[in-house]
């Protein structure tokens, strides 16, 4: 168990003085994370809890959220999907909870949808087809 002067705690595996291995770092802002760590970084499986009510399990790479990962947003709404340096990028599934409940199937760019979508309602009966170019909707 290490306390830092800023009020952080980790707590976990070590490895000439960094942390290696399974872990849970505390921030003092109440944020936690708890997962896999590599030469001081968070590397591999993980699950960042913020203080505010969203959650994160998935990948991490040097930090980031990374790879395959789900992102749960204290509203109900749910992003499963790929990531790259923090942002939504490649393939993902995004469920609203509020209003129609539809869910958005299709591709992300550093959090933007970009290319093909469908839209589905919630039984699962498509909605909505079409596209996203430079931000902007176009439906077919």
């Amino acid at each position: 168990t290490n306390k830092y002067a800023d009020g952080d705690v980790y707590i976990g595996n070590w490895a000439d003085d960094i942390q290696n291995g399974r872990g849970i770092y505390k921030f003092q802002n109440g944020d936690v994370y708890e997962g896999e760590y590599v030469q001081g970084e968070r590397t591999g499986q993980g699950i960042f809890k913020y203080a505010n009510g969203d959650r994160y399990t998935g990948h991490f790479s040097e930090g980031a959220k990374d790879g395959q990962g789900t992102f749960e947003w204290h509203s109900g709404d749910v992003y499963v999907g790929l990531w790259r340096n923090d942002l939504q990028n490649g393939h993902g599934k995004l469920t609203k909870k509020a209003g129609d409940g539809n869910r958005f199937e299709g591709a992300y760019v550093d959090d933007r949808r970009d290319g093909r979508f469908v839209e589905k309602d919630r039984n699962g009966n498509i909605v909505k087809r079409g596209h996203y170019e430079a931000g902007r909707r176009f439906e077919d």
